[in-house]
This record gives C-alpha cells, sequence and structure tokens, in this order.
C-alpha cells in the first residue's frame, strides 16, 4: 500500500485518520519505508487523534484484536488506522 499513496489519498478523500501511535509508528517506519514519509507529510490523514478516555481506548484495543489478532493491550493507545466518514471525529461511532 505504500507504494500506492496516490490512490490511497484518493480513496480517503479527506476522510482518513489515525491515532497519535500509529502515527508515530509511521514516523518511525520512514527510516526504513521512505515512501510513508509522502503519507506523514502529505497530512492525508490528518492531525492524529489522541485517544485519552478510558472506554475509547478498551473499543479501540477490541476492534485492533478482532481484526488483527493478538492480545489485549494493558493501557497502550490504539495502535489501529481507522477511517470514518467526513465530519466524524469519534473511534466508537459516536
Amino acid at each position: 500500500m505504500v507504494d500506492r499513496v496516490p490512490p490511497l489519498e484518493k480513496v480517503l478523500d479527506g476522510r482518513g485518520r489515525w491515532t497519535e501511535a500509529v502515527a508515530h509508528e509511521a514516523e518511525r517506519s520512514a527510516r526504513h519505508i521512505p515512501r510513508l514519509r509522502d503519507v506523514v507529510s502529505l497530512g492525508m490523514l490528518g492531525e492524529p487523534i489522541a485517544i485519552t478516555d478510558v472506554e475509547e481506548i478498551a473499543a479501540v484495543d477490541r476492534v485492533r484484536r478482532a481484526v488483527f489478532g493478538g492480545r489485549p493491550a494493558p493501557t497502550a493507545p490504539s495502535r489501529l488506522f481507522v477511517p470514518e466518514p467526513r465530519g466524524s471525529r469519534s473511534v466508537t461511532g459516536g
């Protein structure tokens, strides 16, 4: 997907969002996968969302495990990229 940044930007059409944890991982991984710099620098995913509410952290963790598997995160913020409809900022859909 990294080599397909322009199509990704077109598909997202301004609706893509990411969490602070995902943005941080993308910045770190850009050292090894330079095309990730485009994702970060183009701002196509907007400002990273800070997930601080305990219930939202738990909800994101449930989605992460349902999609990717793995163990529950003790208290870590989301590592999940969540596309959302325009105008919505809630990770839990509320």
